[in-house]
């Protein structure tokens, strides 16, 4: 059977192990066979009465290939057929327009994962958010060359700023290597110790770098955090619209940090890095396996991590980076690089 050929009626009627067999055997060609047939099937275009049928087993058919128990983040919208993001209007009657792999909501509207780009889509009721974001990431200042070429590749890019006629389009180049580690999670289920072990350390070598920088980041999480699992690279990318400079006033909080609010910090709601702290030990428990803080984990989740990401978060960045390390190392001793056979298509596979 010729998959691209073939009526509705004939894709419908067809068999698994006839699906297989037309696809062929190569991972590469099969996920690129069946992103033809939904660019011709997708229901928004195609006028034949089975398309919306058509096109739903073609994605059974993908989930297939690409691994039964593959899952969307949460906040993740399932893309298909090459989506191209197009906004309204810009004031000189143009459109912006972007291809994008995969897109997720925030709580200032939307982000396009693009290939070599990153794109916030924030509505003008919350304009000030978005300068605000451009402006956290506009300019960093480090101690070294070396601090530089070590952290540099771990913040985000400067962005360039189109208004539409009912957004703000915050623009920033992305490194294809990274994936948002929400997206991660939702893929793997639990994330295997030796890998949040580099996560973890990444995670707080920002955080020392951020307290250097006397600056606070309270929206670290699996939506904020990027990682590239070839690199052992960990990337906050995400949630600047938010930070400040420590002791300022904050101008917003996202919904999921002020669980984590003291009523002695909603008297006096400056920016402080300890809020930070205490986001990057939610995240580390939810990466073994105990979002809550209170639930089982996993037999793999070493007891000491968990003991760890269940402490206050008390002392600088420093010190809670130096324990870490300490935990880790009591586990797996000296340092050493564990591959992570984990592809950027793979989380992606819309690519």
């Amino acid at each position: 059977m010729d998959l691209l050929t073939a009526s509705a009626a004939d894709l419908l009627a067809a068999t698994d192990a006839q699906w297989e067999a037309a696809l062929g055997v190569a991972l590469t060609e099969r996920l690129t066979l069946l992103r033809r047939l939904s660019g011709r099937w997708h229901p928004d275009h195609c006028i034949d009465s089975q398309a919306a049928a058509v096109f739903a087993r073609i994605q059974r058919q993908r989930r297939r290939v690409s691994g039964g128990s593959r899952m969307l983040a949460p906040d993740r919208r399932a893309t298909e057929a090459r989506p191209v993001f197009e906004s309204t209007a810009t004031a000189d009657g143009r459109r912006w327009t972007m291809p994008y792999l995969a897109t997720y909501a925030s709580e200032l509207g939307a982000v396009y994962i693009g290939q070599r780009s990153l794109l916030e889509v924030v509505p003008l009721n919350m304009a000030d958010l978005a300068e605000r974001s451009v402006a956290q990431t506009s300019r960093w200042t480090f101690a070294s060359a070396g601090m530089e070429e070590q952290i540099r590749p771990c913040l985000p890019a400067p962005a360039t700023v189109h208004r539409t006629a009912d957004a703000v389009l915050v623009v920033r180049p992305r490194d294809p290597a990274l994936v948002r580690l929400a997206d991660v999670m939702a893929h793997v289920g639990t994330v295997p110790p030796e890998h949040v072990a580099w996560i973890g350390s990444g995670l707080w070598n920002l955080a020392c770098y951020l307290e250097y920088a006397q600056r606070a980041h309270p929206a670290i999480d699996a939506s904020t955090v990027w990682i590239d699992t070839v690199r052992h690279r960990v990337a906050l990318l995400g949630g600047w619209a938010y930070a400040g400079r420590i002791d300022e006033r904050w101008a917003a909080l996202p919904g999921n940090t002020l669980a984590d609010v003291t009523p002695a910090w909603r008297g006096d709601p400056v920016q402080r890095s300890a809020l930070g702290h205490i986001r990057i030990r939610r995240l580390l428990r939810a990466l073994l396996g105990d979002a809550t803080g209170m639930g089982p984990i996993t037999a793999r989740a070493p007891a000491a991590w968990v003991t760890f990401a269940r402490s206050p978060a008390a002392g600088s960045a420093i010190d809670q980076y130096r324990s870490w390390k300490k935990v880790v190392e009591t586990t797996f001793g000296p340092p050493r690089f564990a591959t992570w056979d984990l592809s950027t298509s793979t989380i992606y596979p819309e690519n």
